[in-house]
């Protein structure tokens, strides 16, 4: 493959990789925002959970 036929491959193929990035990264930290919330919430449930054992 030649200089000039990788140089017409990057904007038909660069772009979608990019835009594909910019996707797993938001959804990436979407996801990482959602589990540390889940954690605090199991956290907290378990610590209730306790608190209802030991009267």
């Amino acid at each position: 493959m030649d200089m000039e036929s990788i140089i017409q491959l990057v904007p038909n193929f660069g772009f979608p990789v990019v835009i594909t990035f910019m996707l797993l990264k938001y959804l990436m930290d979407n996801i990482k925002e959602k589990f540390e919330r889940l954690d605090q919430t199991l956290k907290e449930l378990i610590e209730l959970i306790k608190e209802k054992k030991l009267p």
